[in-house]
């Protein structure tokens, strides 16, 4: 936004004073009128800005080579003389350098740097590590690899994806379809939520009055590398990227349209280098990925404006490798995301705005594993499980082999967002933004994943490398038919499978959220020196798993978690013209995952058990002593179930299950710094921040008991002594850890200038 007062040169503020600011590069019009003390607010975009102001007997002032950037209030001043033979006059002036009405911590990676810096491999989340307090040092697709700690925005509209997890889960965009971006470290205002910590709030490129395009291409090698430590040689790599722009005017001043795509291919290798050399083969293939997208901005008057987005994202690539694992725990990877946004902004009058967004986000995860059954699928009577099935994974100790499996995880959001503004006096000037949101957050299980692979515990003494090479022969790393398994009866402990009804039906489930968000945000202009940030928001999400019956854990009749208030109260002073201190404090709550919640619909779908070895010769292969049971006989072979009886099944919860004591995770957020402009170029900022974490996510296997005199869990195997002893490994996620994070935040920004 731009906002600003405008004064005669006595000082006395100057009451409906026309304001019309041009986008420099776009011709569109925005306009407002100052109202009874002189101030001025106008909805904006990213770029540069001319600015005229004009009354009546006054001369015209027009101010130049204003930039605006993502999340910026620029706040100017005009002083108007009354007209006399020169009736306008036009001055160069640029954004300031100090914020002087907002509390936030965070910057900005702007145009700039985005269309000149290089960056490894192109991915524009990189430049993160530019801004004063990036927490990350490496490639990645999230601003903090911590789940519930980062949110990405894209034209405002919420993209991250929350269903297993972060880094290459994350949608992907073209670096030439982002002009910029803010990264938000503490304190963001009560209008954006659902992070504990951090924000990216990012704008893609627009067209302009002038048609533009690009062609490029990216290229890396394995000439320029170095030996590999470990193998001592080169090892093979190679990327080409290729991307494409055009964007440009429909009509001119008033509707321009902007596109991009870009394909990416890496031929690469998987190498393994495990103790034992006759598996070690090299797995070559290759990673592909296209993003593209195209928008279209539609100015219809100066107080209506349409904006229309469409992004796509697809990968393929293999997974694998390295000193413990097989090569048949090579995965055969996707990851497919598409987003949908319009966003309708209108100015109603001079003092009011309302912004509507509504859009879709959509996400899908498939994995398959690379061994296949004598080259074909596997047979399916036993797992029940998706598609191609998935062979036995066997672990002995520090190896493991036969690691693939197959699952298919959908999540698709459709959002409604609208945010009112109100500008007024009342001892002070006040930006008031209320607004509310919702996300209809429906994920959906497809096939079981790593709870439906059959797993086979054997790690009863080191296995030779002569019995594991008779285990599995030399050249049928791939064919699961092939193994020998009953080889390694002697070393077994256990074998685990969970078992479903037959066909996909038994492994598939529509598991919808309602995610809800209300806010009240008052910036609030106490004086020319002080501005207040005070904000209320409160959010809301159902279906974590408090609807769950999965007896005697989840009752299926907890209450939803709805008491999620997060107050929130900044300052930013002035003290002098050319420093500016800043703080405040806040609460903030995360979003919940789904990744427990789809585990836990595991568990209501399937039966997991879990079965010791009874010392016969052909257990890893047979260890049902016969037909696997279904999913009925082993209700009724449960042992919580049939009051413990002779032979009983366990069950077991294995990776993990929701917290029946789930409450949102949440975190204390608080600030002190100051901002200080050093000459006409630079300015210096440094902020000690905090960031509390509570009710941190953790995982545990609640069914062990404590032994007090050895200082350690009794084993799990002693059943005299578990506090559940009809059931195997309950594995809980516990939401009750805690963190302290602190920083001195510091960085000197310099502005563009003599080139």
């Amino acid at each position: 936004a731009i906002s600003g007062v405008v004064t005669d040169t006595t000082g006395g503020v100057l009451p409906g004073v026309a304001v019309v600011a041009v986008h420099v590069a776009s011709g569109n019009v925005f306009e407002t009128v100052t109202d009874g003390t002189g101030s001025f607010r106008v909805p904006a975009r990213i770029g540069a800005f001319e600015v005229t102001v004009a009354l009546p007997g006054f001369t015209t002032v027009t101010q130049t080579g204003l930039q605006l950037q993502v999340g910026q209030q620029a706040a100017m001043t005009f002083e108007m003389a009354p007209a006399t033979l020169e009736e306008s006059i036009t001055v160069t002036g640029e954004a300031p350098l100090l914020d002087t009405t907002s509390s936030n911590v965070g910057s900005n990676i702007d145009a700039n740097q985005m269309s000149e810096l290089p960056v490894n491999g192109r991915n524009w989340m990189d430049l993160a590590m530019l801004a004063a307090g990036s927490r990350q040092n490496e490639s990645s697709g999230a601003p903090l690899m911590r789940q519930g700690y980062s949110q990405i925005n894209i034209d405002g509209q919420q993209v991250t994806t929350n269903f297993i997890g972060l880094g290459n889960d994350q949608p992907r965009f073209s670096r030439d379809a982002i002009a910029e971006f803010e990264l938000v470290t503490n304190r963001f205002d009560a209008t954006q939520g659902r992070s504990t910590g951090m924000l990216v709030n990012a704008v893609t490129k627009s067209g302009t009055n002038r048609f533009s395009g690009s062609a490029s291409g990216f290229f890396r090698d394995d000439k320029f590398n170095g030996k590999d430590f470990i193998r001592d040689e080169v090892l093979p790599y190679a990327n080409q990227q290729y991307s494409t722009t055009l964007g440009g005017p429909i009509r001119q001043d008033r509707i321009h349209f902007f596109s991009n795509f870009e394909f990416e291919r890496e031929p690469s290798v998987i190498a393994f280098n495990s103790p034992y050399p006759q598996f070690n083969e090299d797995f070559p293939f290759t990673r592909t990925q296209q993003t593209g997208g195209a928008k279209v901005d539609m100015q219809f008057s100066s107080s209506t404006r349409l904006s229309l987005r469409g992004q796509l994202y697809n990968q393929d690539y293999h997974d694998g490798g390295g000193a413990n694992r097989h090569p048949s725990g090579i995965q055969v990877q996707n990851r497919n995301t598409q987003q949908y946004l319009a966003t309708l902004t209108q100015v109603i009058g001079n003092s009011t705005v309302n912004e509507i967004k509504g859009g879709v986000s959509r996400y899908t995860r498939l994995n398959e594993p690379i061994s296949r059954y004598n080259g074909g699928d596997f047979p399916n009577a036993a797992t029940y499980s998706f598609r191609h099935g998935t062979a036995t994974r066997v672990n002995i100790r520090g190896y493991r082999f036969g690691d693939g499996n197959t699952q298919n995880h959908n999540q698709y959001k459709t959002s409604v967002r609208d945010d009112l503004t109100l500008s007024f006096a009342a001892r002070g000037r006040h930006d008031m933004k209320i607004g509310g949101e919702f996300i209809r957050d429906m994920s959906i299980l497809r096939g079981c994943g790593s709870t439906c692979r059959p797993t086979l515990a054997a790690s009863n003494g080191r296995v030779p490398a002569s019995v594991l090479t008779q285990v599995i022969p030399v050249g049928e790393n791939l064919n699961p038919a092939a193994w020998n398994l009953d080889l390694l009866a002697p070393y077994a402990q256990r074998y685990e499978l969970s078992i479903g009804e037959p066909g996909l039906k038994g492994f598939y489930r529509e598991m919808p959220s309602n995610i809800f968000g209300v806010w009240l945000q008052d910036d609030w202009n106490v004086s020319q020196r002080l501005t207040m940030n005070i904000g209320v928001r409160w959010d809301m999400e159902t279906g974590n798993g408090a609807k769950v019956n999965l007896p005697p854990f989840l009752p299926g009749d907890l209450s939803e978690d709805t008491n999620n208030f997060g107050p929130r109260v900044g300052f930013a002073y002035s003290a002098g013209d050319r420093t500016v201190i800043r703080g405040g404090y806040g609460l903030f709550y995360a979003e919940g995952t789904a990744d427990e919640m789809h585990q836990t619909m595991m568990f209501v779908l399937s039966i997991f058990p879990q079965v010791l070895y009874d010392g016969r010769a052909d257990f890893p292969s047979n260890p049902y002593n016969g037909p696997a049971p279904t999913r009925q006989q082993l209700l009724e072979q449960s042992c919580d179930l049939n009051g413990g009886a002779a032979n009983c099944t366990k069950r077991s919860f294995i990776p993990e299950m929701v917290d029946p004591f789930f409450k949102t995770p949440w975190s204390h957020q608080a600030s002190i710094g100051f901002q200080h402009q050093i000459g006409s170029f630079a300015a210096l900022e440094s902020n000690y921040v905090y960031t509390g974490g509570r009710g941190e996510e953790g995982s545990k296997n609640v069914n062990l008991n404590y032994n007090s005199a050895t200082g350690a869990n009794y084993d799990y195997r002693d059943e005299a002594n578990l506090p559940l002893p009809d059931f195997g490994r309950v594995q809980l996620t516990a939401f009750e850890g805690r963190s302290n994070y602190q920083a001195l935040e510091s960085s000197i920004t310099k502005r563009m200038s003599n080139r």
